[in-house]
């Protein structure tokens, strides 16, 4: 009486089979919804059609301060370049030289330090009287080739051309005695000494004279 039928057996089989296939859907279908809301999504990259150049940096180029003294001769529209030593040079013009037959001026030179050690230094206010560094003619117009050394040491009768700026002739004659001794020929060794150094850098200045700006 409690025996199942082939019937009864089949259905039963049948019915869990069903079961099976419903959850096997519910399954299948509660994954897709979850891996459908967790999917990466793709990140979006954007372009730019337009690039900017890089930043160049500025240079400023500073120019270099000129620390160049000069000694301006008005009268002449020249000055003399300085160097270290010879920065406190010191000049007397003497107008209208007409001792030779090329009309001209007169300029004579020294250093205040030059003069403190010997007032024999001191530069010359009287024509053709030599002291200091010596003289400096200036001619409009060149001297004569005979009255000119080419040895480049100037004598009792030559000079020595040394500069030809702003229309002058610049030409000079060492001092004969030399400052550094007096009247006595007694000789100043301290303005001896720094007369030997300052000559040379009077000497380049002279050379390199220049006209005014």
């Amino acid at each position: 009486m409690n025996k199942i039928s082939k019937n009864e057996k089949g259905f039963t089989v049948v019915e869990g089979l069903l079961i099976v296939l419903v959850l096997a859907v519910i399954g299948f279908g509660g994954y897709y919804v979850w891996h459908t809301q967790h999917k990466t999504k793709p990140v979006a990259v954007t372009t730019s059609s337009s690039t900017k150049p890089a930043t160049t940096a500025k240079t400023t180029t500073t120019a270099p301060t000129s620390t160049t003294k000069y000694l301006q001769v008005t009268q002449l529209g020249v000055e003399l370049p300085l160097a270290t030593g010879i920065d406190d040079l010191i000049y007397n013009y003497i107008p209208n030289d007409d001792t030779d037959s090329t009309p001209g001026s007169t300029l004579t030179f020294s250093t205040t330090s030059l003069d403190n050690i010997s007032s024999a230094c001191e530069p010359s206010t009287t024509q053709d009287v030599a002291s200091g560094f010596g003289i400096v003619y200036v001619k409009t117009s060149p001297l004569p080739a005979s009255d000119v050394s080419t040895t480049g040491s100037p004598n009792d009768e030559q000079v020595v051309l040394y500069s030809h700026v702003n229309g002058y002739y610049l030409y000079w004659q060492s001092s004969t005695s030399g400052c550094d001794t007096n009247s006595q020929g007694v000789v100043n060794q301290s303005a001896q000494t720094l007369f030997n150094q300052q000559l040379p850098l009077f000497q380049a200045a002279l050379k390199n004279a220049q006209a005014i700006n």
